[in-house]
C-alpha cells in the first residue's frame, strides 16, 4: 500500500495541475462569427478591411483613441502630417481618419480584440460571416446600391465600395435592426448592437486614404500596393516604411506584423507559435494600453507594456442606439429602411459608369 501513496499522490497531482491549466481555444463558432462582424459587415470593402487589420493590435488602438480625441481638428494633409511621429501600425493610423470607428473599436475593447484574434486565426470564416450578414441585410431590404454606395452582387459575393472616389460612405446602423430576424448571442456591451427600428445614416467621410481589400474569393485581406505606398509616403518616415512582398497584380496579402502587438496574448496556442507571442485568455484593458503594471490586464508573464500615449483625455462617445459612429456626417445623407428597400441591390444593371468622378 505504500508503494502506491507516491505514484497515487504524484497522479493525483497531475491531474490538479491539468485541471488548473487553461483550456485550449477553439475556433470561434459561425455563431460568434457573426456577432463579431454584425457591426462592420456592411462598411464598404476598404474600411471594412482596414478595420479587421487594425483590430488584430488592440493596445494601438487604444493609444490612436486617445490621440484621435486630442487632434480632433486634424484632417486631410495634416492628419498624415501628424500622424509621422507616431509608430502604430498602418492600419491603425488609416482609422485615425475615421475617429468614430476608432472610437468603436476602443468602447467595446474585448469584442475589439476577439475580431482581432479571429482575422488572425481564422480569417476565411471571418470573411464568409461577413457575406453571411450582407445577404441577411440584402433580404431584409437593408442593403443595396444607392447615391452612396454601390453594392455589387457577383458569383454570390455581395461586395460594397462607396460611390465617390474622393468620400467614404460609413454606414452608421443598428445590427439588430438590419439583419432582418437576427439577434446577436454574445456578451458584448448592448450599444455595440443598438436597438429595432433605428434608422441608418451615413457618414461622409473625405480625404481619407484606404488601402485594404477583401479578396473575396481566396478568403483573405490584400493590400492595393499602390494606395499602401501613397499612404505610406505621407503618413510615415522613410526608414519606418513597411515594405510589401509578393506583390503580384499590384497587390499584396496582409499579414499581421507582430512587432505591434505590444505583448498582448494571442487566443490560442498555433496562432501564438506563428507570431512568436504568448497564448492566453486575458483581455486588454485600458490601464494597461495607458502604461501600467502589465498584471493589471495581461496575463502573460514577462510580456512588455505598450508604449503608453503621452496625451490625456478621452472625447465622450456618442454610442447610441445606432452604434458608435456619429457626428461628421450630413443631415441629407440619412435614409430610411423603406427607401433602402426600393433601391436595387446589385449594380449588374448600373455597371461601374455610375460611379461619380
Amino acid at each position: 500500500m505504500r508503494r502506491l501513496t507516491r505514484p497515487l499522490w504524484a497522479c493525483l497531482a497531475l491531474g490538479v495541475l491539468c485541471a488548473a491549466a487553461p483550456a485550449p481555444a477553439g475556433d470561434f463558432t459561425p455563431d460568434e462569427l457573426d456577432d463579431l462582424v454584425a457591426p462592420v459587415a456592411l462598411y464598404p470593402d476598404d474600411l471594412l478591411g482596414q478595420v479587421l487589420m487594425a483590430a488584430t493590435y488592440p493596445l494601438e488602438i487604444v493609444q490612436a483613441r486617445r490621440w484621435s480625441d486630442d487632434h480632433p481638428d486634424l484632417s486631410g494633409d495634416a492628419l498624415d502630417d501628424a500622424l509621422r511621429d507616431e509608430d502604430w501600425d498602418a492600419s491603425v493610423e488609416a482609422l485615425c481618419a475615421f475617429p468614430d470607428v476608432l472610437a468603436q473599436l476602443d468602447d467595446d475593447l474585448g469584442w475589439a480584440q476577439d475580431l482581432g484574434d479571429a482575422v488572425l486565426a481564422q480569417q476565411d470564416d471571418v470573411l464568409d460571416a461577413v457575406q453571411r450578414m450582407r445577404r441577411r441585410a440584402a433580404d431584409a431590404g437593408e442593403l443595396g446600391s444607392d447615391e452612396h454606395v454601390l453594392v455589387d452582387d457577383a458569383d454570390g459575393e455581395l461586395t460594397v465600395e462607396s460611390d465617390d472616389d474622393d468620400v467614404v460612405y460609413v454606414p452608421v446602423y443598428a445590427p439588430r435592426a438590419v439583419y432582418g430576424a437576427w439577434r446577436p448571442r454574445a456578451r458584448y456591451s448592448a450599444t455595440l448592437y443598438g436597438e429595432p427600428g433605428v434608422r441608418t445614416t451615413y457618414a461622409a467621410v473625405r480625404g481619407a486614404r484606404t488601402w485594404a481589400r477583401c479578396d473575396w474569393r481566396a478568403g483573405e485581406l490584400a493590400i492595393d500596393a499602390g494606395r499602401y505606398d501613397a499612404f505610406a509616403r505621407h503618413t510615415q518616415r522613410a526608414g519606418d516604411r513597411r515594405r510589401l512582398d509578393g506583390v503580384s497584380g499590384g497587390r499584396a496579402r496582409w499579414t499581421h506584423d507582430p512587432a505591434h502587438r505590444g505583448g498582448v496574448n494571442y487566443r490560442d496556442g498555433a496562432t501564438a507559435r506563428r507570431y512568436g507571442g504568448t497564448a492566453g485568455s486575458a483581455r486588454v484593458d485600458h490601464d494597461v494600453a495607458r502604461g501600467r503594471s502589465i498584471t493589471d490586464g495581461l496575463a502573460s508573464r514577462g510580456t512588455s507594456t505598450a508604449r503608453a500615449s503621452t496625451t490625456s483625455g478621452r472625447r465622450t462617445s456618442t454610442h447610441g442606439a445606432s452604434s458608435a459612429l456619429s457626428g461628421s456626417r450630413d443631415a441629407h445623407l440619412d435614409r430610411s429602411a423603406s427607401d433602402r428597400g426600393s433601391r436595387s441591390r446589385s449594380t449588374s444593371s448600373r455597371g461601374r459608369g455610375g460611379r461619380r468622378r
